[in-house]
């Protein structure tokens, strides 16, 4: 009777003992997820009366690129590296137009709008991002429909022209909602 209830016992406490692990390893991969995501959750872009601005909150340089056409898009007009905790504002009147053996939409070669227009963001870590019109950034899931894993594997996009960064003259402003850089 003694050895059927010290075996019920030492079952119960593997059993409980492995629901801990199982939790911990659950959180540990959404903190490892999170993690890779942070850099580009601090991107964003959106527009103000006279100008479209680009915005990298993170301690890290980010490579922004615009994408229209939704999901399926697959040539991008760059807008050059975004520094780290700066806001990057090109003038209203910028356009894309000029830019040679493309089909640029009519809305792209007009000054730049925000609508039906996505961010495309390539990390410090090489990891390509999604950020669509509607704000929500897609990572792995999107970066595999692309065959884009790690910026590494599969096709880069199909670059249009010089950064917007080297044909226009953005303005550039510091941003006090980064994070603080470590000593």
């Amino acid at each position: 009777m003694v050895a059927a209830v010290s075996l019920a016992l030492t079952a119960w406490g593997t059993y409980k003992a492995a629901q801990v692990a199982d939790d911990q390893l659950k959180q540990s991969r959404e903190q490892q997820a999170a993690e890779v995501r942070f850099q580009a959750s601090r991107v964003t872009t959106w527009r103000e009366p006279d100008a479209l601005v680009f915005a990298n909150r993170s301690l890290d340089p980010a490579s922004a690129y615009i994408g229209w056409g939704g999901y399926e898009a697959d040539q991008f007009v760059p807008v050059g590296t975004l520094p780290p905790c700066t806001a990057v504002a090109f003038p209203r009147n910028a356009t894309t137009g000029g830019l040679k053996g493309t089909n640029l939409p009519a809305g792209l070669q007009s000054p730049l709008v925000l609508e039906k227009i996505n961010l495309t963001i390539k990390d410090a870590g090489g990891n390509w991002w999604q950020r669509w019109s509607t704000g929500e950034l897609a990572g792995a899931e999107w970066q595999a429909e692309k065959g884009r894993h790690d910026g590494a594997k599969g096709p880069d996009p199909k670059l249009l022209g010089e950064p917007l960064m080297v044909r226009t003259e953005p303005k550039y402003r510091p941003l006090q909602e980064c994070g603080a850089a470590a000593d």
